[in-house]
């Protein structure tokens, strides 16, 4: 019996010793779960974490730089013709709103709200859940002011910078606009839109439980810088002068469109720009069609017509292969193999013509005689040296580029048509 009672007393030794090692194992295995899961969260995860504190506990907010403006010189003074103002975003908290419709009619008082709006509006602030419904834009500092005495409960009032165009109807497409985002499209608030748009600061600062700033030791500020202004070349005058025409001249002629663009022979400023339909930079938002904002005096490619001649003429006259009075016999029309014959523009027949009569009276069958003396390839090199098929750097965004491939290709046919516009 005492060796079956030895034997009972070393299983239970046993026993403990294996429940011991279980426990003693658990214990490892969870401080080395709790270990690692540790070192995930301060080493791995460290600047994951690090920034949700600070979000936690800071707040930042970006300071927006007032956007630079635009003038144009009027005698000896400065014309304002893009400018900022401030105007005010009206808005509400529907959960503290006490009466919705006694509400609308108190802002209605003094902001213009018509009828239909009026009871979309007091369906909107009656809803309690609702922390944000905006009521009215774009409402004056005075009218502002009127109701910030009225003590509304749950009105508020946001300050919001507007882009204003005092000029109407006589540049859009040269000026171009402003988005919702603050980012200059198009035009020259496009071209110049970083340095119309200066730099951004920042305000960093530590916020209590509720979100508040605590205190102005714990605030970090970076000023931002505002905006340059631009002084242009455009001539006021003479701008709305070349609008007011192209406009008359595409109704008269029943043109789709049609663009001016007057420049200082002697240094090339651009003194007016217009093209026309137009349209009206404030309202951009109101335009479905995008090419509605395409310059097209800048952005489209177009034959340049009879004026090219010019072009043609100073290239023979430059390499010395004509002169005022070199002549050539004009038979009114020029016959190439598998093209229709080229004629005049007037379909008439001059005989002997000498290269100024040529030029005055624009005649086609000149050019060509005048091409065919300089010969294609150099004729091609002098276009594309000229500037044609490049871009001219006129500081607008959104520039169009010529095409002067076709004189790359074989065949006289294209020097030739080339030659005359």
């Amino acid at each position: 019996m005492p060796f079956a009672i030895n034997g009972a007393t070393d299983s239970i030794h046993v026993k403990k010793e294996g429940r011991l090692y279980l426990i003693t194992a658990v214990f490892f295995l969870i401080s080395a779960v709790l270990i690692g899961k540790l070192f995930i969260l301060q080493v791995l995860r460290y600047n994951m974490y690090s920034q949700l504190s600070e979000e936690m506990h800071q707040t930042d907010k970006a300071l927006i730089p007032a956007r630079g403006e635009m003038f144009v010189e009027e005698g000896n003074a400065l014309y304002p013709l893009v400018t900022n103002k401030d105007y005010y975003l009206i808005f509400a908290d529907p959960r503290q709103i006490v009466n919705a419709r006694e509400t609308v009619k108190e802002i209605s008082s003094l902001v213009d709200i018509s009828d239909g709006e009026k009871e979309g509006l007091v369906k909107r602030l009656g809803k309690k859940s609702d922390p944000y419904e905006p009521v009215a834009k774009k409402v004056e500092t005075q009218t502002m002011d009127e109701l910030k005495k009225m003590n509304i409960p749950g009105i508020y009032f946001s300050r919001e910078t507007y882009r204003m165009y005092s000029e109407k109807g006589i540049g859009g497409h040269f000026l171009g606009f402003v988005d919702s985002d603050g980012v200059g499209r198009y035009g020259l608030e496009g071209y110049f839109n970083k340095e119309l748009f200066g730099v951004q600061g920042n305000m960093r600062a530590s916020k209590d439980v509720f979100g508040s700033p605590m205190g102005t030791d714990d605030i970090d500020i970076q000023k931002s810088i505002e905006g340059k202004d631009l002084v242009l070349t455009v001539n006021k005058s003479i701008q709305y002068k070349a609008c007011e025409e192209i406009k008359k001249g595409v109704e008269v002629y029943q043109a789709k469109k049609g663009n001016i663009i007057v420049m200082n022979p002697s240094t090339g400023s651009i003194i007016a720009i217009c093209s026309f339909p137009d349209f009206d930079p404030e309202k951009y938002n109101t335009y479905g069609d995008l090419n509605v904002f395409n310059n097209p005096a800048t952005f489209y490619a177009f034959e340049p017509g009879s004026i090219f001649k010019t072009i043609t003429f100073s290239i023979a006259l430059d390499l010395g292969k004509i002169a005022p009075g070199t002549t050539y016999e004009d038979t009114g029309e020029i016959k190439i193999v598998g093209h229709d014959p080229i004629r005049n523009s007037d379909k008439k027949a001059y005989g002997v013509v000498t290269m100024t009569e040529a030029l005055e009276r624009s005649l086609n069958t000149g050019a060509i005689f005048v091409e065919e003396r300089i010969g294609n390839e150099k004729f091609k090199k002098y276009v594309e040296d000229f500037g044609f098929g490049r871009a001219t750097g006129i500081e607008l965004d959104s520039e169009g580029l010529g095409n002067v491939s076709s004189l790359a290709k074989r065949g006289e046919i294209y020097g030739m048509t080339a030659s005359f516009g």
